[in-house]
């Protein structure tokens, strides 16, 4: 938003286009106090020296259209009233995007003018115009990486290996958050009965979390329901097509009708072939004519930190592809800590993740630069072995002019192809123990307190001590839960990836029931728990025991679950066994 005021040829220009009598739409306002919502229609009065185009609404209000903040279009109310003032979808994206105070608050405004069109009959100009409108700002959106819209491409063992679990919740969160929009969407898209504007829905939602997480959370629900008829055969194929990182998505699960599911899937595929999404589904851009050791970069993404990764190929390599960072300073980039694999999407997967760790850690967004491969070959210094001009690394020569056969005839067990496994040295154990890092730290405190108190019900005590209520799980990585608030909600399900506390867990809820208070609310939770979680809880926490169980008092029993994990972690730190299955056993308790 501009602080000056329009011009006079500006004003003079606006009564030329909206002469009294003129009917107007509106797309957005920049005023959160207004009544008024897009889509509110109204009659132009007249418009004052500063621009302020002033309106007699339908609605009853009197309120005026800033130059340069609000969005509005003419419309054709009757055919001689003229045509709108926008004639496609991208002018009024390219004017949205020269008023708008910054580009978020244009995708913004553009998102919510879709939205507001949800729930009315779309006649074939103004479809149309959403679609081009949608057009115009996803073309300009594919242009930089949005962190958020990336889905962490690994599962939660493959996360905790690589220290990033804080990674893989956050887009665990935001899978689940998609599939309830979507579901919002097919919902709110309904017009009248039994007609649904499913083109529009499905527009939102990428434009709201992107074409991969949308397609990943529509594949997910499609594979779990593959024996669903009500999916088509064309749908299902479709979906079997996608590598769902395991339990990323569960979650995320979609409850409108699979009819109308099937409808949206099948409309979400259209609208990626027509953009040629396909094409934008790594970050950053294709790149060509640098190599470095024989590797070619094929795809790049750079930061205003003057960092970024790449993707380079060598078909003639053992391992063909191969993700390297890299440091740019006087336009020369150095390359390091590569990680090389023998297949592209393995080598898609590593350079997602670490783009996705990086931009949400160091808070830095991309751009784009146009990279000088002539400059980068007279100057650039590699970090990798410090070789000038990308030149290769000199191997010496170890054969003392020996060539080949001679050294297959008299030394033929220094090839490598005579080599066999069993004559690989061993690996020697250090002779000092190994430190633990902070996540294998707090995962072998976490094992600690539930070798005891696994599958047996523990409350969570900073949920009770916060003064939020209370919380009762049943220990271990996965179980299910009861959560009791203190307005009388009671609320129970399924937890999982509880590590290294319940706090990081995802939680499904299975029930929701409102009781008049607290207390009754508790004893529905016990009657619901039954012996197994009367003797757990009065035997295992550290409050004054309600009863006394076998003559033995409660508090003669282990601490807190919330002291045990302190213990643990002052305790001397040893190596975590990990043992082989954390998940709920077959004959745990059922919800």
């Amino acid at each position: 938003m501009s602080n000056q005021f329009p011009s006079k040829e500006t004003v003079r220009r606006l009564r030329d286009q909206y002469p009294e009598g003129t009917r107007v739409e509106l797309i957005s306002m920049d005023d959160p106090y207004s009544k008024l919502k897009p889509g509110d229609k109204g009659t132009v009065t007249h418009i004052d020296d500063t621009g302020t185009v002033f309106c007699r609404w339908d609605s009853g209000s009197g309120l005026g259209l800033v130059y340069g903040a609000d969005h509005f279009k003419k419309i054709n109310d009757a055919p001689a009233q003229g045509s709108s003032i926008y004639e496609t979808g991208t002018d009024f994206w390219r004017d949205l995007k020269m008023t708008s105070i910054s580009p978020d608050a244009a995708y913004q405004t553009g998102g919510n003018y879709l939205a507001a069109q949800l729930q009315r009959e779309q006649p074939p100009d103004e479809h149309q115009f959403c679609r081009e409108l949608f057009t115009a700002m996803y073309e300009d959106s594919v242009q930089t990486t949005n962190p958020a819209k990336l889905v962490y491409p690994y599962d939660f063992q493959k996360a905790n290996d690589r220290v990033e679990t804080s990674h893989y919740h956050n887009s665990r969160k935001t899978n689940a958050e998609c599939a309830h929009a979507i579901d919002d969407a097919i919902h709110k898209s309904c017009y009248k009965p039994n007609f649904f504007n499913l083109d529009l829905a499905v527009m939102k939602i990428v434009h709201d979390f992107g074409f991969e997480r949308a397609g990943m959370v529509l594949a997910s629900n499609i594979q779990k329901r593959n024996y669903d008829g009500r999916f088509s055969t064309a749908n299902k194929k479709w979906a079997q097509g996608y590598d769902v990182p395991e339990r990323a998505f569960l979650g995320a699960n979609l409850d409108a009708h699979p009819t109308l599911l099937d409808s949206f899937t099948a409309k979400y595929q259209t609208l990626y072939t027509e953009l040629g999404a396909e094409h934008f589904a790594l970050p950053g851009r294709q790149e060509s004519g640098e190599s470095i050791h024989g590797y070619e970069i094929v795809r790049a993404v750079e930061f205003n930190n003057d960092r970024g990764f790449v993707i380079g190929l060598n078909p003639d390599a053992v391992n063909q592809f191969v993700t390297w960072q890299f440091t740019t300073e006087n336009g020369a980039r150095d390359y390091y800590w590569g990680n090389y694999v023998d297949e592209f999407p393995e080598a898609a997967l590593n350079y997602t993740a670490r783009v996705i760790v990086h931009m949400t850690d160091e808070k830095v967004k991309e751009v784009r630069r146009a990279f000088d491969y002539e400059k980068a070959t007279e100057q650039n210094y590699n970090m990798i072995d410090g070789v000038p001009n990308n030149e290769g690394v000199p191997k010496p020569d170890l054969t003392d002019g020996a060539t080949h056969a001679e050294i297959k005839e008299l030394a033929p067990e220094t090839l490598p192809e005579n080599r066999s496994v069993e004559e690989k040295p061993e690996a020697v154990e250090p002779a000092f123990p190994r430190r633990l890092n902070e996540a294998e730290a707090n995962f072998a405190a976490w094992l600690a307190v539930t070798e005891s108190s696994r599958f047996k019900w523990v409350e969570d005590d900073i949920y009770r001590l916060n003064g939020r209520g209370a919380m009762y799980y049943t220990g271990g990585e996965d179980g299910i839960y009861m959560r009791i608030q203190q307005d009388g909600t009671l609320e129970a399900g399924n937890y999982e990836g509880a590590i290294p506390h319940i706090g990081e867990a995802m939680f499904t809820v299975a029930l929701i029931k409102q009781f008049a208070s607290f207390s009754e609310a508790y004893k529905a939770a016990m009657e619901s728990g039954g012996k197994q979680f009367l003797v757990d809880m009065f035997s295992t926490n550290d409050r004054q025991p309600l009863v006394k169980i076998a003559g033995k008092d409660a508090s003669e029993d282990k601490p807190s679950v919330l002291k045990q994990i302190r213990d643990a972690q002052k305790a001397p730190k040893q190596p975590a066994k990990l043992k082989p299955e954390l998940g709920r056993k077959k004959d745990g308790p059922e919800l």
